[in-house]
């Protein structure tokens, strides 16, 4: 699956019930020089994250994933 526009879209809900988009620019990403900082910036972008920390987890670890195929 390629990203629309090197730009993730990420949905979570919110504690009202309502959903907020995250957007995560990939190229930014790929701009960075290491794993470790990706990873640091992605976790600072979902602190917000209603999701359980290993489901951001996953997430984070996912996206490193397919971000490396491009």
């Amino acid at each position: 699956m390629l990203f629309p526009k090197h730009t993730y879209h990420l949905i979570f809900a919110h504690d009202d019930s309502k959903t907020y988009n995250i957007e995560i620019d990939v190229d930014e990403l790929l701009d960075m020089e290491s794993d470790v900082s990706r990873k640091q910036w992605l976790q600072t972008k979902l602190v917000g994250a209603k999701a359980s920390r290993d489901t951001v987890e996953k997430f984070i670890d996912e996206l490193l994933q397919r971000v490396k195929t491009l």
